[in-house]
């Protein structure tokens, strides 16, 4: 069986898991890239006999999902990549850990992909995901390099998705202090997305925030940039509180509370700490300390988003219009309104 014909297999699945109907490859899969053909040297080099093998194990792990066998799925793949490490054997374990909720070990295995080869057809579905999740782990250059891998791929004519892989660009610019490029990207989208709902308002406050806060000279700003660039959230969430203590007044005070809660609650991060009443807690404060924040908007709909998931309450979260008039009122879930 030849390569692209293996190929197909895989692709197949990462179908069936994405949820989409199976369709046939492009023409060029018999004819890969560059970048393809070095990542499967190892597949190339395998006997006659081996490449049998590998596609056997392969459709063996497909059927083994279809039946539900999830667990068992994985055990085949990775038995197929001790035969050939390919990115597709990756590719594949990584789409049954993200379609099982399982984010971390699903960024792992894209990750891995990734690094094998950085052209890797992840597909739309996939694409906007790994971008957070290297943004998300503070792999901000990778995170920059993969968006205008994919916006070219997958956005070359400004489809509906793109305004979220230029926004992870510009938080990644921002994080690597590369201030300059991230305000004209910022700038830029908010001219080309201005009705692009919370990702505008996000955008225009890093805006704000990055135009409000150049001075180099400031102590508490000086000490939240290092503190960004720490990697463990135990430590990150450490370091910034210690900041909110000394410079009880600071500017950033709202910026650093909304960046302790997000520590909290976030979904994607490999070191996630995934308390969510910790994080419904720093949003509370950030609604009471600082109530003309941007990102009291923002805090009312995650916290009543949380409780909803959590089962605290049977009131779905609402739309922006109705946070915007009640941006003094208790959420629904949250002390000040009995529950």
């Amino acid at each position: 069986m030849k390569w692209g014909k293996a190929l197909t297999l895989t692709v197949i699945l990462s179908l069936v898991l994405s949820g989409c109907m199976p369709q046939k490859r492009a023409p060029e899969e018999d004819n890969p890239s560059p970048a393809q053909k070095a990542s499967n040297v190892k597949f190339d080099s395998l006997s006659t006999e081996q490449k049998l093998e590998y596609n056997e194990i392969i459709s063996n792990a497909m059927q083994l999902y279809l039946w539900a066998k999830y667990d068992d799925a994985i055990e085949e793949f990775k038995k197929a990549g001790k035969i050939a490490e390919t990115p597709e054997v990756y590719f594949n374990i990584a789409t049954i850990y993200a379609n099982r909720g399982d984010a971390p070990k699903a960024f792992i295995n894209f990750y891995k992909v990734y690094q094998m080869d950085p052209d890797y057809d992840f597909g739309v579905e996939y694409a906007r995901g790994f971008a957070l999740g290297l943004y998300s782990n503070q792999l901000y250059e990778d995170a920059i390099k993969w968006c205008d891998i994919a916006i070219k791929k997958y956005y070359s004519n400004g489809e509906p998705g793109i305004e979220y892989l230029v926004r992870t660009k510009a938080l990644s610019q921002r994080d690597l202090f590369h201030f300059d490029e991230a305000i004209k990207i910022a700038e830029d989208y908010l001219k080309k997305y201005p009705d692009s709902g919370d990702l505008a308002k996000e955008v225009q406050a890093m805006l704000d925030f990055l135009k409000n806060n150049r001075d180099d000279t400031d102590e508490p700003l000086i000490l939240y940039a290092k503190t960004r660039n720490y990697r463990q959230p135990d430590e990150k969430i450490e370091k910034f509180s210690e900041i909110l203590e000394k410079y009880p007044e600071t500017k950033l005070k709202d910026e650093i509370i909304y960046q302790i809660a997000q520590l909290y609650g976030s979904d994607w991060k490999l070191f996630g700490l995934q308390d969510f009443e910790k994080q419904i807690e720093y949003l509370e404060k950030l609604i009471k300390e600082c109530p003309d924040s941007p990102y009291v908007m923002d805090a009312q709909k995650r916290i009543q988003t949380i409780n909803y998931r959590m089962g605290t309450i049977d009131e779905k979260p609402r739309d922006d219009s109705w946070y915007k008039n009640h941006r003094k009122a208790p959420l629904p879930g949250s002390d000040a309104a009995g529950h």
